[in-house]
This record gives structure tokens, C-alpha cells and sequence, in this order.
């Protein structure tokens, strides 16, 4: 019961601290109630500290954290841990507010003192809640706040205990605010190094904020600084910045800690000192988000930086997550050169969370849409926008990065080029020759049993098929173009049928370019095509593996198998117009073909949609093309009467059977197979009324006899 008696007195204490604080004052009794609050906030504020002190010896009591915080024969579920969150709770919502609006007045420091002592106090007490407590503090100004009051009050070896407390904080919310950081394994030996060196050079970091950059200019070897050594000084200032602009307080003008930074850089190197990892990672950071409120770097400042960065063995240990880190090493040519590389590749590994802020990740839950990575990535997006360079860099990634990075560049550059409404040819201009630059490179380090299981070579012909498909629509094609299809052809040549990562955008890209080739240029492109032996060989066997596509769903494999009849497609509609020397013939089963239709089974709708187009053109073309040589059943053909000839290599049979397939198909649910159905129906027609009128009369009978019958029914429907 004591405890509580005593715990209601503190907050008895701190309601009168806060409601004698916002009472009105008059010119006469001002200094008084000034001097009376202060005395009842040292007072709350002592009886609180005592609180504290009480609790953290207990804490070192095994007997105490075992036992009910109570008095004893008292029956309660009051505990140790849930008296140090009480204290927590009544310092969050109580004690700071109330200092804080102390600090807006006459600032006692004996007051600050204890207060500060409070606060460190916490950080034994309930560990587990210091991340939280730490940026709420940082966010809160708290660096600018202890940094002014160390000023004010502690130089030249004034008020040593407020200095102590204060320094004392300063360091535990540093330690705490680098705990939470995403850090690798080569920063547990270099924050034992922040760790000492905050702790050694807080307590003489005694100069008014106005002064720090002058502080950070300061050549250890031309003045002295006093207590302590200046170039630790210097370092925990570093670091204390960095810390402070994260959680969003710029303690000092950004265009003057631009300057400071580069000097501190210059004298380190002038003077042949290894700048430790952790002040590094600072001042790169400091320049990146001051840049743009500062001139360029010169030339002595710039190769100061780039010797200092190279020095360090993993980029990782100096990289902090923010756009500005990003923007400024792709500003200087001579930073892109050494660490633009790195500074993407590092970007685009950084775990996809939501972060409170860039640079600090926190745990919290993943982001699973791809909108919401697109998001995220959004600052390299618009660097690519405005950088050639990165664009460049981005696609040696996709190319030669590791896998995980390489589609991420590739879902980058994608949306890049989906959101490139102003058509730059420059962009294009740029990506083409780099792109036939790692084919050929591709082509000449890897031999043919190399390309089985590459994984970078799917994302390259990705990304060259969505650069066709955006450049074509605004230039012709050129010599880079016929070259990039003369490689691809080949690498597709050379890949069996089973490798369907690498077929499947190879054969997109084909397609693309036959398909969207201007008249003029279509036939060189078909030229390129029928002249690869390998190609239409691989071709026709995967022809003959569509025939069992009853068999498959919605899988990779089939969506090759639709790309393979879309090729084929496009290939026998350009020979309406010109017929070049065709050295090889693809064969196709028509059994199987108008079998795959007749009986759908499973089939996917889009390969029976892309196999009704197919036969849609043979039709057209009359089931003859130099290109294709129909091929059919010894059986079926020896029942062919002499009625048939004309249909020939079709008959009465299988067109009745084929009528009966497409007005089924008609009334699927699938759009895409309903259109396809009846545009082969159109084409079967035409096909019938040129072989033979009679039974396309006939069939046009049946046609318009059933849609007579089927119309009274449906008209009540519609």
C-alpha cells in the first residue's frame, strides 16, 4: 500500500507543477509563481528520480523480481516489470511534456539535471521499450534541446552533473537509435568503436550550434580544442547530426555543413588519417542531403571523397538508405564511376519495408504488392528519368547482377518504360546498342550448353522485347535493330525446346518485330527469319507439342505454345506479299490441329483461341503455303470420296465436324475464344465458297436454319 500512496504523491506533485504553469500571471506575482514553479517542478521532479533509483535497485535483486512489488502478507499482481512500465508511461506522458514546456521559459538547471537523470534512468529500467521511446525523443528535438543546454550551461567546467546527465543520455540514445539499424555483420565491431568514442568525446561537445561547423573546420594540427581530443570531437558531432537529421531535425544549415563536411574530409586526408567507418557513413550522408542547397564540390574536395569511399572494403558499411545517398554519388561523374554500381545494387537489396524513414528500418511488415515496391523504387525511377548513367548502370544489373537484383532492375526499367508518355528516341538510342553489346558479349563467353538454366539471359531478352515494343511504335527500324534479330534468332536456335524461361521472351521478341515491322522492312525481317534452319526446326517441335496441350493448364509451357502459333502466324501472313527462298518447311498435323478444337478437353482458352487463328490464316491461304506442308492420316485419305476432291485436304466429314466445333466454341463464356470462333467461321466459309459452292450453300443452310430456331428462344432473354 506505501508504494501506491507514494506513487499517487508523485502524481499529485506534477498536476500541481502543470496546473500552476498555466494559471495567468500578473505583473506583480510573475517572478514569484515563476520561482514557486520551479520549486514544485524540482520537488515533482526529485520524488519522481527517487522513484526510478528505488526501482533500478531492485532490478539487481533476483528476490525482488521473483516476488509481488508489494509490502509484505499484501495479496497483489503488482510486479517489478509492471511498476518500471508505470514509471515509463508517467515519464512519457507526464514528466517530458511538462520539462518541455518548462524548457520554453527560464531553464533551471538543477531541474534538467534530475530530469535527464530520469531519462537514463528508463533505459535500465525497460530496455525492450527504448526503440520507441528513443524516436520519439529524436523526433521530438531532443538532440537540439540537450546539445543547447550543454552550451548554455556546461562550458568551462560548469555544472559537471548536468553535463554528465546530459552527455549520459546523449549516448544511450545514440546507442539506442544504432541498434535498430539495419546492420550487417561488419558493423558489430565498428559500433564497439562509435560506442567508445561517443562516450570518450560527448562530454567536451560543449559549443552552440551556430559554432558547429566551425568546430567541424578545425585542423587538430593549427589549435587546440580544449578537453579532449578534436578530432573524436568532431566524429561524435558527425554523428550526431546524422542521427538527428534521420529523425528529421537538421541541427545545423544545410549550406553550411556542406562546406564543414568537405573540410573535415580534406584535413583527414591531408593529414594521412583512417577516418573510422561509422563517421564515414555520417559525412556522406551529411553532404548527400545538403547538396542541394550547396555549390558543387571541387575538384580537391571530390577526389578527397572518392579516396576516402575506396578505401573502404564493402560499400555496404558507408551506405544509408535514402534518395538523396542516391542522387548525389550520380551527380559527380567521377562518384558514379566508382559507386554507382554499388549504391543501386545496394539499393535494390534493401529489405522492401516500411520504413518510419530512410535509412533506419524498422521491423514491420513486409510490402507484398508490386504497386507498392514500384513505390518504393520510385527515387531511382526518376533518376533514370533524368540520368543516362544510371539507366546504364540499371541495365548492367539486369544483365550481369546477381537474380534477385536482376528482376528487380528489369520490374524497374519496365515500369520506366510503360510510363514513358513523351517517347525520348534518346532513351532508346541509348539502350539498343548496350543491349547488342551483351548479346554479342553473351554470344561469344558462352557456349551452347551455357545457355541451358542462364538466368540472366530471360531478363535481357525481357527487357530488349519491351524496348521493342516501345521504340518501334515512334522510329524505323536500322541496322541495330536487324542485328539485335539476327542474335536472337540464333541464341533461339540454339536452346531446346524445354527451356521455356528463355523461349518464351525470345519468342515475343520476334514476334514483336514481325509484327509492328513496317511494310518496307517486313520482308528483310522475314528474310531473317526463314533463313535460321535451327528456328523453324524448333518451331515445328513445339507445333507437335501443342497437339497435347489438352493436357496442361494455365502454365509457362502453354504460354510459349501460344507465342510458338503467333509466330507461325504472322510468318505465313507476310508471305501473302513477297516469297523469299525458304530453305526449310514446317510440317503440321491437320488431324491433330482441327482435333485440338473438336475435342477442347482442358485446353487453355488462349492457346485455343491462338490455334483457331492459326487455322483461320491456313483457311485464308486455302491450307497451302510454301512455307507449311499439311500433313495428314494414311487413313484419312483413303476414305476420301470423289465429292471430297474438291474440299481437298479437307472433307464433307470434317467440315461438318469443324461447323459443329466453332458454333460450340461460339457459345463459350471466354470472349477471346467467342471472337476467334467466329472469325474462323468467316474464313472457313470463304474457303468452302472458293472449293466448293455447293456445300458452302448448304452449310450457309444450316447456318441460318439454326439461327432461325435458336431466335424465338433467346429473344425473350435478351
Amino acid at each position: 500500500m506505501k508504494d501506491h500512496v507514494f506513487l499517487f504523491i508523485i502524481w499529485s506533485y506534477f498536476y500541481l507543477v502543470l496546473l500552476f504553469q498555466t494559471l495567468p500571471s500578473s505583473s506583480f506575482c510573475s517572478s514569484r509563481k515563476r520561482l514557486r514553479g520551479q520549486e514544485f517542478l524540482l520537488m515533482s521532479i526529485k520524488a519522481f528520480h527517487r522513484a526510478c533509483r528505488l526501482a533500478v535497485e531492485c532490478t539487481g535483486d533476483p528476490s525482488v523480481q521473483e516476488n509481488a512489488f508489494t509490502a509484505p502478507n499484501c495479496r497483489t499482481d503488482d510486479t517489478l516489470e509492471k511498476y518500471t512500465y508505470f514509471l515509463l508511461d508517467t515519464c512519457d506522458i507526464m514528466c517530458i511534456p511538462i520539462i518541455t514546456k518548462h524548457c520554453e521559459g527560464i531553464v533551471s538547471p538543477a531541474v534538467m539535471q534530475i530530469f535527464f537523470s530520469v531519462l537514463n534512468s528508463q533505459y535500465v529500467l525497460v530496455p525492450r521499450m527504448m526503440d520507441q521511446l528513443s524516436t520519439k525523443l529524436a523526433s521530438s528535438s531532443f538532440f537540439r534541446l540537450t546539445l543547447q543546454l550543454k552550451a548554455k550551461f556546461c562550458t568551462g567546467d560548469r555544472n559537471v552533473c548536468l553535463n554528465e546527465s546530459c552527455s549520459e543520455f546523449l549516448w544511450r540514445l545514440c546507442m539506442s537509435l544504432l541498434s535498430k539499424m539495419k546492420v550487417a555483420v561488419w558493423f558489430e565491431d565498428d559500433l564497439g568503436q562509435v560506442q567508445a568514442i561517443l562516450q570518450r568525446s560527448i562530454p567536451y561537445l560543449n559549443c552552440y550550434l551556430s559554432d558547429c561547423a566551425t568546430l567541424l573546420c578545425e585542423d587538430p594540427g593549427a589549435c587546440s580544442a580544449g578537453n579532449g581530443d578534436l578530432r573524436s570531437i568532431q566524429y561524435s558531432l558527425l554523428i550526431l547530426l546524422y542521427l538527428a537529421h534521420l529523425n528529421h531535425d537538421m541541427l545545423i544549415q544545410e549550406d553550411a555543413i556542406f562546406p564543414a563536411v568537405c573540410n573535415l574530409l580534406c584535413s583527414i586526408n591531408e593529414h594521412g588519417e583512417k577516418i573510422f567507418t561509422f563517421a564515414l557513413k555520417a559525412a556522406l550522408y551529411l553532404l548527400s542531403v545538403s547538396q542541394d542547397k550547396s555549390t558543387n564540390m571541387d575538384w580537391v574536395s571530390l577526389s578527397n571523397i572518392c579516396k576516402l569511399l575506396g578505401s573502404v572494403p564493402n560499400f555496404l558499411s558507408v551506405y544509408t538508405h535514402h534518395p538523396q545517398v542516391l542522387r548525389f554519388l550520380f551527380h559527380y561523374s567521377a562518384l558514379t564511376e566508382k559507386f554507382g554500381l554499388h549504391v543501386l545494387e545496394q539499393w535494390l537489396d534493401w529489405p522492401t519495408e516500411n520504413t518510419g524513414g530512410y535509412g533506419c528500418s524498422y521491423s514491420l511488415p513486409l510490402l507484398e504488392s508490386e504497386s507498392e515496391q514500384m513505390e518504393l523504387h520510385q527515387p531511382v525511377i526518376s533518376l533514370v528519368e533524368t540520368n543516362s548513367t544510371a539507366l546504364l548502370v540499371l541495365m548492367e544489373i539486369i544483365c550481369s547482377g546477381e537474380a534477385r537484383l536482376s528482376h528487380r532492375a528489369l520490374l524497374l526499367l519496365s515500369s520506366y518504360l510503360q510510363n514513358n508518355q513523351s517517347h525520348d528516341l534518346s532513351v532508346f538510342e541509348i539502350m539498343r546498342p548496350k543491349l547488342l553489346q551483351f548479346l554479342q558479349q553473351f554470344i561469344i563467353e558462352n557456349e551452347t550448353e551455357a545457355l541451358e538454366g542462364n538466368e540472366h539471359l530471360p531478363l535481357i531478352l525481357q527487357l530488349l522485347c519491351m524496348v521493342q515494343l516501345s521504340s518501334l511504335s515512334v522510329k524505323e527500324e536500322d541496322d541495330t535493330d536487324f542485328k539485335l534479330l539476327y542474335h536472337v534468332c540464333n541464341l533461339t536456335g540454339k536452346v531446346k525446346k524445354s527451356e521455356t524461361k528463355i523461349l518464351q521472351p525470345a519468342f515475343n521478341y520476334l514476334y514483336c518485330s514481325l509484327h509492328l515491322a513496317i511494310p518496307c522492312y517486313k520482308n528483310k525481317v522475314v528474310s531473317v527469319l526463314l533463313s535460321n534452319i535451327s528456328l523453324l526446326n524448333l518451331i515445328e517441335a513445339l507445333s507437335e507439342h501443342c497437339y497435347l496441350a489438352h493436357t496442361l493448364q494455365e502454365t509457362p509451357e502453354v504460354s510459349l505454345l501460344c507465342s510458338t502459333w503467333l509466330l507461325l502466324r504472322s510468318l505465313l501472313q507476310s508471305l501473302l506479299s513477297n516469297i523469299p527462298e525458304i530453305q526449310q518447311v514446317i510440317t503440321l498435323d491437320l488431324d491433330k490441329l482441327l482435333a485440338l478444337i473438336t475435342f477442347r478437353r482442358k485446353t487453355s482458352s488462349l492457346l485455343l483461341a491462338c490455334s483457331l487463328h492459326l487455322l483461320q490464316t491456313l483457311l485464308d491461304l486455302e491450307l497451302s503455303s510454301p512455307l507449311i506442308k499439311i500433313k495428314q492420316s494414311a487413313q484419312t485419305q483413303s476414305f476420301l470420296q470423289d465429292s471430297d476432291a474438291s474440299l481437298y485436304p479437307l472433307c464433307s466429314s470434317r467440315t461438318l465436324h469443324l461447323l459443329v466445333a466453332l458454333q460450340n466454341l461460339f457459345l463459350q463464356k471466354e470472349e477471346i475464344v467467342q471472337y476467334a470462333s467466329l472469325s474462323c467461321l468467316e474464313s472457313l466459309l470463304g474457303y468452302l465458297q472458293r472449293k466448293s459452292n455447293k456445300t458452302c450453300t448448304m452449310i450457309i443452310i444450316i447456318l441460318f436454319y439454326q439461327i432461325i430456331w435458336c431466335f424465338p428462344k433467346n429473344i425473350h432473354n435478351t
